[in-house]
């Protein structure tokens, strides 16, 4: 997309029109095509995570990358893979987000339970 593209900055499109069910949506001017840009979504994150009794000071956008690539990782994906989901040029950047502490296997397990798997 050009930078010139007054969009360029949206990295979320919606699925379906879902979103016309929020206060703040109007339907008459929501159409499917619409970008969302990444500070609409970290909103909507926060909104959801309190809702759910998270701590939403820690959900955004990044969070969810990062979740994502640890996810992968722990799914025995290579760090070359992880990149190209992630859109990184460098592993070095990679291996940032791959980061955790070393008590990890016993966090993997409460995700486990408060995700019911």
């Amino acid at each position: 997309m050009p930078k010139n593209d007054p969009t360029h900055d949206y990295v979320f499109v919606p699925m379906g029109d879902a979103a016309t069910r929020l206060p703040t949506v109007s339907e008459s001017t929501w159409h499917l095509n619409r970008p969302i840009s990444g500070r609409q979504v970290t909103k909507l994150l926060k909104t959801y995570a309190k809702r759910a009794g998270l701590n939403h000071r820690l959900i955004n956008v990044r969070a969810l990358r990062r979740t994502a690539a640890m996810l992968h990782r722990e799914a025995g994906a290579s760090l070359d893979e992880i990149a190209r989901l992630l859109g990184h040029s460098h592993a070095g950047t990679t291996r940032k987000f791959l980061k955790h502490p070393a008590d990890s296997a016993r966090v993997w397990v409460r995700v486990a339970e408060l995700l019911k798997l």
